[in-house]
């Protein structure tokens, strides 16, 4: 089911540097409205996003918040289908 599904950071890097802005990662395989939570690795609390399309391609923002620490961001791709919602995939992003 994830084979053909990839999460990258948009750009031609594929690096996160703390206080980065506008940071973005392209999610291939998944549909807009997708809903990404992104936490730092030592915060319990999590801040949602939702993909949008954007030239035929599928993004979502990192919030410029999450990488005000140089610290590995967890993120979670969260799918809702009708009342039920789970969490279908798990990734890390190192913030140098």
């Amino acid at each position: 089911m994830c084979n053909n599904k990839q999460i990258v950071i948009d750009g031609p890097d594929q690096i996160l540097y703390q206080w980065d802005k506008g940071q973005r990662l392209l999610l291939r395989g998944y549909e807009p409205g997708t809903r990404v939570d992104f936490a730092r690795c030592n915060q319990e609390k999590a801040t949602s996003v939702y993909a949008y399309a954007e030239d035929g391609a599928v993004f979502c923002d990192i919030p410029d918040t999450i990488l005000m620490e140089p610290n590995h961001i967890r993120g979670f791709v969260y799918v809702i289908d009708g009342d039920r919602g789970e969490t279908v995939r798990e990734f890390m992003l190192p913030v140098i």
